[in-house]
């Protein structure tokens, strides 16, 4: 998955919170402070990963990995699973989660 996010380095940011939750810095970072846009790739492998409300919108993209990724919805694992290509918009001060069962860029 490929998330935009707004500009790096900033306490507080989607992506510092991001970073904090997973224990680690993305895998490649590209973006525009004076624009104000960031776009980041995390990959990540079997196990459960939830973050905290974030206090900007993320756009997340399942870019590669299992095509069988499960995500939080309100108050279990998603029905349906996320494959690559899928899309997914999570709103400024909502808790997400993912149920990777293999490996999983996103």
């Amino acid at each position: 998955m490929t998330a935009w996010m707004p500009p790096r380095n900033k306490v507080g940011t989607n992506e510092s919170i991001i970073i904090d939750a997973l224990g680690r810095m993305p895998d490649i970072q590209l973006g525009s402070d004076d624009d104000g846009w960031q776009l980041c790739r995390w990959r990540q492998f079997v196990g459960t990963y939830t973050l905290p409300a974030l206090p900007d919108p993320v756009f997340t993209v399942h870019i590669a990995g299992k095509p069988q990724v499960k995500t939080w919805d309100r108050d279990g694992w998603s029905e349906l699973s996320s494959m690559p290509g899928c899309a997914t918009i999570v709103p400024s001060g909502q808790e997400t989660g993912w149920l990777v069962d293999g490996e999983l860029d996103a």
